[in-house]
């Protein structure tokens, strides 16, 4: 429901939003292997956002993610962003690892805790 509400307001105009790519990530090959979404920034219309990158199972772990990633990043830069973001859940313990080595910062940390009766 929250991602039927959140497409119209993040791609107004669908594929042709400005500076909004969905892109499909490829091996050498031309094969299909993932896909990225960039664009805006949430509050910063300056930057860059990542909205969703998903490598396929079989191909994870292989360089595709940071590939996209270097690629999103100079995407960004040529289209006049100065910087780009992203979410990852703090479980994501791969991904956080691999932007990590790419640079990224924590900008912020929300945390959870799950409550039970019991002690």
């Amino acid at each position: 429901q929250q991602a039927n509400e959140q497409f119209p307001r993040l791609l107004p105009n669908g594929l042709e939003t400005a500076s909004t790519w969905l892109m499909t990530i490829e091996d050498g090959e031309g094969d299909p292997v993932g896909a990225i979404w960039i664009g805006a920034h949430p509050t910063n219309q300056s930057w860059a956002y990542v909205w969703d990158i998903k490598i396929d199972e079989p191909h994870r772990g292989r360089g595709f993610g940071r590939a996209a990633m270097l690629a999103a990043e100079q995407l960004a830069l040529d289209n006049g962003h100065s910087a780009i973001g992203l979410n990852v859940f703090g479980f994501n313990e791969r991904a956080r690892h691999l932007y990590a080595t790419l640079g990224y910062q924590v900008v912020s940390t929300s945390m959870t805790k799950t409550l039970s009766t019991s002690t």
